[in-house]
C-alpha cells in the first residue's frame, strides 16, 4: 500500500475476483433450477439444503449474495437472515428471499425487517433474477473497493498522526532550545510558550513567563509596552494575517545599544484566521554595529543576484510545470469519478502519461529558452497549435462548467516559430481565463464562456495571424494593465502564481516577432490578442 498522500484512491481498486453465490433451499429440484439460471452471471454458486448447513457455508466462503427460500424445516429463511444480520463478519452480505408462498405484504415486510434487501416471488422471469443478481454483484464489488479505501485512509491517517505528533516532539523541543529567542502569543496577548533562551534573557523562569501578557514582559529586550498601545506591531498582525519584521533598538544608561531583529509569523486556523502569533527575537549588535550600512547593501545585492540568476529560471520552471501537475491531478480525479462507467481506467492512465511526458518536455524548453539557446524554427498552423493546447487543458475547462467556444478555420496561412513555446502561451493565457471565470462565477451561468478564435490581420504592410483568447470574468483593473507585464508582478496569492506567465508568454511571443496585447472592460470581459507574423511557403 502506498504511502503518498497525493496517490489517486482509484489506485487502490479491489481485484475483480470471482464472486461466490451461496443459494438456500430444503428441495434439490429448487437448488437445481436456480443454480441453472445463475450460470448466465459470472460467479460461482454454492448449494445449502438448510439453515444450519447455510450457517456452515459462511463460516468457510465469502459470499457476495444470499439468496434464501423462505420456508425451510428448522431454520427458516427469515430466522436464517436474522442470525446472519447479528453477526459483524456477515451483517454486510446482501440477502434474497425467493419464494412461491406467503406473497403477501405481511410477509415481504417481515422479510425486509429480517434483513433482505429484496423479495422474489415464484414463478419469476429468470432476466430478471439475473439483472437483480448482478446489480448485488456490483453492490458488492464496490463495498469491497470502499472498504479497501476506507482502510487504506485509516492506516494513513494513524501514520500521519503519529509523525505529526513526533514532528511537534521535534520542533517544540527545537524551539526550546535553538539560539533565537521564540515567544509564542495568542489572541489575548498573553505568552503561551517560549524557549529556553528567551526565559534567560528576561530573567525568568518558563512558569513564570507563561500565562502573563506580553505588555508585561520585557519584551523584544526593550521595556514592556503599554497594553493599548496603537502602534503595537502584533496587532497589525493580528489584523492582516501577514507576516512582519521589525527591528527595535534599545538604549541602556551608559549609551550602549542592544539591536534586535524580530520576525512575527501568524500561525493561522484551518478558516484562516490568526491565532497565535510566533516571535523570533534575535541580536544583532554586532552585526549592526560594524557594518550596518555595507550589510544592507551587500542584502540587497545578494537579494538582486538570487532573482537574476537562479529566482528567475526556478520560478519560470515552477510557473509552468503547475498547468501540467494540475492536468495529472485533474486525470487522476477523472479516474476515480469515472469508477464504475464503462470508460476503460487505463484510458486515463495514459492521458497521465502523456501530461507527465509533457511536463518533462516543457522543462527542458524553459531551460533552453532562459538560456538563449537556438531552437529549430518550423512551419505551423495555428489550428494544430491551439487543438494540441486544448487536449491538455479542455477536460478540466469542463469540469469548471465552463463554455468553451472555438473558431481557428483550418485554412489560415502558417506562422513560422517553435510550436511547443507558442503552446505555452495560449496555456498560460486559458489557465488565466480559466482562474478568472471561477473567480467570477462559483458554478454554471450562461455567461461563463471561454472564447478562442483566429482570423488574418493585416497590419505594418505584413499579414499577421491574429488569435484572440476572450473570456466573461471580471476584467483587469486599471492600476493591474499597467503592470501586469512586469516579470514577478500578480494579484494572485503566492502559493498561485509567480507572476511570470505573463511575462514569460509577452517575451516568447516577441521572440516570434509578434505581439501580445489585452483589451479589457472591468466588470465584463478580457480579450488577450496574440499576433504573429505569418511564415512558410504557403502563405
Amino acid at each position: 500500500m502506498s504511502d503518498d498522500p497525493k496517490t489517486p484512491l482509484s489506485t487502490f481498486r479491489a481485484p475483480r475476483s470471482r464472486q461466490k453465490i451461496l443459494i438456500v433451499d430444503d428441495k434439490e429440484a429448487n437448488l437445481i433450477a436456480l443454480e441453472k439460471v445463475l450460470r448466465q452471471v459470472d460467479a460461482e454458486v454454492i448449494k445449502a439444503r438448510s439453515g444450519d448447513d447455510a450457517l456452515k457455508a459462511v463460516l468457510n466462503h465469502d459470499f457476495a449474495l444470499l439468496i434464501l427460500d423462505v420456508q425451510m424445516p428448522g431454520m427458516d429463511g427469515y430466522e436464517l437472515a436474522s442470525h446472519l444480520r447479528g453477526d459483524d463478519t456477515t451483517k454486510v452480505i446482501p440477502i434474497v428471499f425467493v419464494t412461491a408462498a406467503l406473497a403477501d405484504e405481511q410477509h415481504m415486510f417481515k422479510g425486509y425487517e429480517a434483513g433482505g434487501m429484496d423479495y422474489i416471488v415464484k414463478p419469476y422471469a429468470p432476466k430478471i433474477l439475473v439483472g437483480k443478481v448482478k446489480v448485488f454483484l456490483e453492490m458488492d464489488h464496490y463495498r469491497r473497493e470502499l472498504q479497501m479505501h476506507r482502510d487504506h485512509l485509516e492506516a494513513l491517517v494513524a501514520e500521519r498522526t503519529a509523525e505529526l505528533k513526533e514532528r511537534e516532539r521535534y520542533f517544540r523541543s527545537l524551539m526550546r532550545n535553538m539560539h533565537e529567542n521564540i515567544v509564542v502569543i495568542d489572541k489575548d496577548y498573553v505568552i503561551t510558550d517560549c524557549n529556553n533562551p528567551f526565559s534567560r534573557r528576561v530573567g525568568k523562569m518558563r512558569d513564570e513567563i507563561i500565562g502573563k501578557h506580553c505588555y508585561e514582559v520585557p519584551h523584544g529586550y526593550t521595556e514592556p509596552c503599554a497594553a493599548d498601545d496603537e502602534q503595537c506591531p502584533l496587532r497589525e498582525v493580528f489584523e492582516t494575517g501577514e507576516p512582519r519584521n521589525v527591528q527595535h533598538v534599545h538604549t541602556h544608561a551608559d549609551a550602549s545599544k542592544v539591536y534586535v531583529d524580530i520576525l512575527l509569523s501568524p500561525m493561522k486556523d484551518e478558516s484562516g484566521r490568526v491565532t497565535h502569533i510566533v516571535e523570533a527575537i534575535r541580536d544583532i549588535s554586532k552585526r549592526k554595529r560594524a557594518e550596518e550600512h555595507r550589510l544592507v547593501m551587500e542584502a540587497q545585492l545578494r537579494q538582486s543576484q538570487k532573482l537574476e540568476s537562479i529566482g528567475t529560471l526556478a520560478g519560470v520552471v515552477a510557473h509552468e510545470i503547475n498547468n501540467p501537475i494540475n492536468g495529472i491531478m485533474n486525470y487522476a480525479q477523472l479516474i476515480l469519478d469515472k469508477l464504475g462507467s464503462d470508460s476503460p481506467v487505463s484510458e486515463y492512465a495514459t492521458e497521465i502519461g502523456k501530461e507527465t511526458e509533457r511536463v518533462a518536455m516543457i522543462v527542458r524548453n524553459l531551460l533552453s529558452f532562459a538560456r538563449h539557446e537556438e531552437q529549430a524554427d518550423s512551419k505551423a498552423r495555428m489550428c494544430d497549435i491551439v487543438e494540441t493546447t486544448l487536449s491538455l487543458i479542455q477536460t478540466i475547462i469542463r469540469h469548471d462548467q465552463i463554455t468553451l467556444e472555438v473558431n481557428v478555420p483550418e485554412d489560415l496561412p502558417s506562422i513560422r516559430g517553435r510550436s511547443q513555446q507558442i503552446q505555452q502561451v495560449f496555456m498560460n493565457l486559458l489557465t488565466n481565463a480559466r482562474d478568472a471565470l471561477n473567480g467570477k462565477y462559483e458554478g454554471f451561468d450562461e455567461d461563463k464562456r471561454l472564447v478562442i478564435s483566429s482570423h488574418i490581420l493585416n497590419k505594418n504592410c505584413q499579414q499577421w495571424v491574429r488569435t484572440t483568447v476572450e473570456d466573461q470574468g471580471p476584467g483587469i483593473p486599471e492600476e493591474v494593465q499597467d503592470r501586469m507585464f512586469d516579470p514577478f508582478y500578480t494579484t494572485k496569492p503566492r502559493d498561485k502564481g509567480t507572476g511570470l506567465g505573463l511575462s514569460i508568454s509577452h517575451g516568447i511571443v516577441k521572440d516570434h516577432g509578434g505581439e501580445l496585447s489585452v483589451e479589457t472592460k472591468v466588470g465584463e470581459w478580457t480579450r488577450f490578442h496574440v499576433d504573429l507574423p505569418v511564415g512558410g511557403s504557403d502563405a
